[in-house]
């Protein structure tokens, strides 16, 4: 019996970059414009080869299409990178509060008698510093976060 064909060892996956958007974008999502809590930045193509002019860099995305697209991305072996922050971190900067994140990837901060959530590490700060503020998480539109990192432009 002949030996299987060798298969080739599938392309090095792409890491997208997640960023909060800019205030007051709206998801990019075919007709949707609900408020953006996610810009997600695209590798740059190297493909050239069909002469078209490259694709947008960037795509914002609302509370609806992110869990979509980001499992669809990490199904098919690519990775998203949080570029404002890594949630570990806020295990030190807020004791007493329980960090973790769901299988749509929503992050969420949990202490007795109160649950706010974010989908990026610093929306999910601001919302434990609104809550031990007294204000109260602001949802279901999504945290603003003045002042975090965000993406501008198209990947680099």
């Amino acid at each position: 019996m002949p030996a299987a064909p060798a298969r080739r060892p599938p392309g090095a996956p792409m890491v997208y970059l997640a960023a909060v958007p800019p205030h007051g974008a709206a998801c990019d999502h075919h007709t949707c414009a609900t408020p953006a809590l996610v810009r997600v930045v695209f590798p740059r193509s190297r493909f050239d080869a069909d002469g078209s002019p490259p694709a947008p860099g960037s795509w914002d995305s609302c509370d609806l299409h992110w869990p979509a697209f980001r499992d669809a991305t990490l199904r098919n072996g690519h990775h998203i990178t949080d570029t404002t922050g890594d949630p570990r971190q806020l295990l030190t900067e807020f004791p007493g509060w329980r960090i973790f994140r769901s299988d749509l990837g929503r992050l969420y901060a949990a202490r007795p008698g109160t649950t706010v959530y974010g989908w990026l590490t610093a929306q999910l700060r601001a919302e434990i510093r609104r809550w031990q503020a007294g204000s109260g998480p602001v949802l279901p539109s999504g945290p603003a976060v003045p002042g975090s990192p965000q993406v501008r432009g198209d990947a680099p």
